[in-house]
């Protein structure tokens, strides 16, 4: 019966009459259970995908990412303690072959916060790129701490499910666990007790001290003053 119930109301147009918002719960319930791909599957099969937005669909291959998800997920939320926002993970892998236009005037049409629609924007449009940009043979953690620090959890997660590379899952995770968590203990003030004059280059004395932290080439406070009075002399700074 619901069946022939959905096919009636697609052919008389009735989805169009829900609110972007009730259609937005609706998916995000669906994409948040523990395995959405049966319900995903069969709405694509009864055409309420293709009413929701042309272009968006899942096949074995997409399939095979949500399933790699499922570990993903809980490794991130293992090693962050944090919650991550899964359907939307999923809803990135669904539209991954949208423009950017498309995927903003979908999240337009369905309400979707500002915070939602940059975390699908960048996770579907970026992951392949985070993936390639961490492949590369050698690289230094504090370039792995740059290049991730400006994506959004999700789009990690999607990278870590879609790369075929150990080293890819490897970097983002050293990222999670620790290099994210890296702060210098060594600030702007001491920097003054210690004789530097307030300038612009306070930023890059800074920088350039926790890219060393990052790296581990200095570990304590102690070291950090040390690299700095080693690599800045407070004559330049003057």
């Amino acid at each position: 019966v619901t069946e022939r119930l959905i096919k009636l109301a697609l052919r008389e147009g009735v989805f169009q009459l829900l609110s972007g918002k009730r259609i937005k719960e609706e998916l995000k319930q669906i994409l948040e259970e523990d395995r959405p791909e049966r319900n995903v599957y069969r709405m694509q099969k009864l055409g309420i995908l293709k009413v929701i937005q042309p272009g968006i669909y899942l096949n074995s291959s997409r399939e095979m990412i949500f399933d790699k998800l499922i570990d993903t997920i809980a490794r991130y939320e293992i090693l962050t303690g944090e919650k991550s926002k899964r359907w939307l993970i999923r809803l990135s892998v669904l539209l991954r072959d949208l423009t950017e236009e498309e995927i903003e005037n979908f999240c337009g049409k369905y309400s979707f916060t500002r915070e939602e629609r940059e975390t699908i924007l960048v996770s579907s449009k970026k992951a392949d790129e985070i993936v390639e940009r961490l492949t590369v043979p050698e690289m230094k953690p504090s370039s792995i701490y740059y290049l991730l620090r400006s994506y959004p959890p999700e789009a990690l997660i999607l990278a870590m499910a879609i790369a075929k590379n150990d080293i890819v899952e490897k970097r983002i995770v050293l990222y999670l666990s620790h290099l994210q968590k890296i702060e210098l203990e060594i600030t702007g003030d001491d920097l003054k007790k210690m004789g530097y004059k307030p300038s612009p280059e306070f930023s890059r004395i800074l920088e350039e001290t926790k890219k060393a932290k990052l790296d581990g080439l200095v570990k304590t406070v102690e070291e950090e003053v040390e690299f700095i009075r080693k690599n800045f002399a407070q004559g330049e700074n003057r």
